[in-house]
């Protein structure tokens, strides 16, 4: 019966588009690094295959009407990318394990998607462009009721080099823009009085990324360390709804709105990370991310190893 009156208003069906769209957003911009989006020195091979794989945690703050909120995911992406005509051109698939708690409350969701994808990225003199496009697609566990989500992304970021040589940096202001929709089906949960008749969620987002990244090469040997930092501001033109209007199904036809807290309109990220590549055929890279909203705390670390051949 706690778990029942626990779910009674339905926060976790309201926020679920936006909590999905943001943990979606996170695992395809990992991708980036694969492009050599941001990085001094560019000595790619022909043909590489590439393991990505991160965790990260969230905290949403509650706003007095919604709980506060903690999210936790797990990504795992796996690639092959090649240059044809001046184009670094690849293709990935990999999962995203996803899950969300209300504090002080028995209430969860979790989702396990899978997801398949391409980007594309070229280098022009000291400009460089990239582009990803995924797709995702798998069961998404809420209360008492199932549904299967359905999510594809659009990013792109453009940048330019600017190098430093007294000081031995490569500084790189960079502009990004991110679509993203998510559909999930009705559903009605089981229990024939304190069940939430759930609607149909069609969610949208679309954000500008405004940042600088700073990296800084070490040669020793074979070995190349690479360390960088940057520092962006994320503003949402349209965020995902963050109410849902349901019913119970013991009282059909008496509606009632809930609200989870809305997403950020803006958000600053942050991120620092290192890179080793040992000779011309394994780079290894772990790397850190963090964002700050008014309600928002996110970290994210990312494990990255490619194989050129």
């Amino acid at each position: 019966m706690s778990q029942a009156l626990d779910r009674l208003d339905g926060q976790l069906y309201a926020q679920a588009g936006g909590w999905l769209l943001h943990d979606l957003s996170w695992s395809w911009g990992q991708v980036f690094s694969r492009m050599n989006l941001a990085q001094q020195i560019d000595p790619q091979p022909e043909r590489d295959v590439f393991l990505v794989t991160g965790g990260q945690r969230g905290h949403t703050i509650g706003d007095g009407n919604a709980d506060a909120t903690r999210t936790q995911a797990s990504t795992m992406t796996l690639g092959v990318q090649g240059r044809r005509a001046g184009w670094d051109l690849g293709v990935m698939g990999g999962s995203l394990h996803d899950g969300a708690t209300r504090d002080w409350a028995a209430d969860s969701e979790s989702a396990s998607l899978w997801r398949v994808g391409g980007f594309a990225g070229r280098r022009m003199g000291p400009v460089r462009l990239g582009a990803v496009f995924g797709y995702a697609q798998g069961p998404v566990q809420t209360g008492g009721a199932s549904r299967t989500a359905r999510a594809w992304t659009l990013q792109a970021r453009v940048g330019r080099d600017v190098v430093l040589p007294r000081q031995g940096l490569s500084l790189m202001p960079l502009l990004g823009l991110d679509l993203q929709h998510l559909s999930l089906p009705g559903a009605r949960e089981s229990d024939s009085q304190l069940g939430l008749q759930v609607p149909s969620q069609s969610e949208y987002s679309s954000s500008m990324l405004a940042a600088l990244r700073a990296d800084r090469v070490w040669e020793q040997g074979t070995r190349s360390w690479i360390f960088s930092t940057a520092l962006g501001l994320r503003h949402e033109f349209r965020l995902p709804s963050s109410g849902l209007t349901m019913e119970f199904n013991g009282v059909p036809g008496v509606p009632f709105t809930t609200h989870a807290v809305a997403p950020d309109r803006n958000v600053l990220e942050g991120s620092l990370g290192v890179q080793l590549r040992t000779g011309r055929q394994m780079t290894l890279s772990l790397s850190y991310q963090g964002e700050y909203g008014h309600s928002t705390r996110a970290n994210a670390l990312s494990l990255r190893a490619s194989w050129a051949f």
